[in-house]
């Protein structure tokens, strides 16, 4: 099994390719970015104080490593989409992978007084790129928190739940945002395709192609919760070409 690109990546030959993989790079480490400034900015203020406050300083920096960190494996992630690299599969849990994702995100949710609900229950460890299956969380995670600040909604709300089925893993993935209309539900998909004023269209096309490459499959459904639900499966095991 290799990673790929979604097929439409490719048209116009490689020029449209490497522009759409600047893009993805573009939109990937934006925040992760912001993260980083944000922490030095705070840990100057820590450090620049009468009394200097070291235990927030070196919490600071060590926050900036981490982001340091998650930009570089974002970038890895996408140059092996884009050069058709081999997976790197590994005995995973799909449910560890949610929670450091999670951990990752947490100051995003209090920021904008979103609930997060979980049901978690995807036991059975499978072969999987880690890498690449975090940053597919990240995205549908992430790609939930502005549907629903695009909207301006109040009461957010983002549920993830995670179940082992017949073959395969199923996550899912739901808010209470404005949900997708049912003729837009396989456009979200494709790169550059948004309804976000300030998105690229890359964060779902990226998904697309980590599901894909895995031998999985991408659903966009209306949530019972009142906006849109994205689930994915991905095979309990996979061969590797």
């Amino acid at each position: 099994m290799s990673a790929h690109l979604d097929p439409s990546w490719s048209d116009g030959g490689r020029s449209r390719t490497e522009n759409e993989l600047t893009a993805a790079i573009a939109h990937e480490i934006c925040q992760p970015l912001l993260g980083i400034s944000s922490n030095a900015a705070a840990g100057l203020r820590w450090l620049q104080r009468d009394t200097p406050n070291l235990e927030e300083a070196v919490a600071a920096l060590q926050d900036i490593r981490a982001g340091c960190e998650r930009v570089a494996s974002i970038v890895k992630a996408l140059q092996a989409l884009a050069r058709q690299s081999p997976l790197r599969p590994f005995p995973t849990c799909i449910d560890d992978i949610i929670g450091e994702v999670l951990s990752l995100v947490a100051p995003a949710l209090a920021k904008r007084n979103v609930t997060l609900d979980t049901a978690l229950d995807a036991r059975r460890i499978i072969p999987a790129d880690p890498i690449q299956i975090h940053q597919l969380l990240f995205n549908l995670i992430t790609n939930a928190l502005e549907a629903m600040s695009e909207a301006r909604c109040t009461g957010g709300r983002i549920r993830i739940t995670s179940a082992t089925l017949a073959g395969v893993v199923e996550v899912c993935v739901d808010d209470n945002g404005p949900g997708i209309p049912a003729e837009r539900r396989q456009q979200i998909f494709t790169a550059f395709y948004t309804t976000k004023r300030s998105g690229l269209g890359m964060g779902l096309a990226i998904c697309k192609s980590v599901v894909e490459a895995h031998h999985g499959s991408l659903f966009a459904e209306t949530s019972d919760i009142g906006g849109a639900r994205i689930r994915f499966h991905l095979p309990a095991t996979c061969q590797v070409s």
